[in-house]
């Protein structure tokens, strides 16, 4: 697969039309399902080992998503025409009210996250 098919794979996990501009190469998304993310990782168009700034790597939150349907991720993609090419989970956050045993496990993965909110349960790395 091309760095060009992994890029259109990537941008159509997150929901997302190929933009006409980027801020330098980024790409942000803010809904990316379990399932999505299972897929790229499936494909070969995310590296599971892959983290940032100290999160959870990749296939450990594409697990949390697995365990936890109220819960959706956000980060980036960067386009292929960078070397660094790439799509990066920066943390997760709440798509409708997660019920107590899910708070439970967000607060025990994330809880040492930049920005940790319990009021909309988000975590992000910073």
């Amino acid at each position: 697969m091309t760095r060009e098919e992994k890029y259109a794979r990537r941008l159509a996990a997150a929901g997302l039309d190929a933009p006409l501009t980027t801020f330098g190469g980024r790409i942000n998304f803010k809904r990316l399902t379990a399932e999505a993310a299972r897929e790229l990782i499936n494909s070969g168009c995310a590296d599971e080992g892959d983290n940032t700034n100290g999160s959870p790597i990749f296939g450990e939150i594409t697990a949390f998503l697995e365990r936890n349907p109220s819960f959706v991720a956000h980060g980036y993609i960067i386009i292929p025409t960078r070397d660094d090419e790439r799509i990066t989970l920066e943390g997760v956050i709440a798509a409708k009210d997660p019920g107590e045993m899910e708070v439970k496990e967000f607060v025990k993965m994330f809880r040492e996250a930049d920005d940790f909110d319990l009021d909309c349960y988000r975590a992000w790395y910073d």
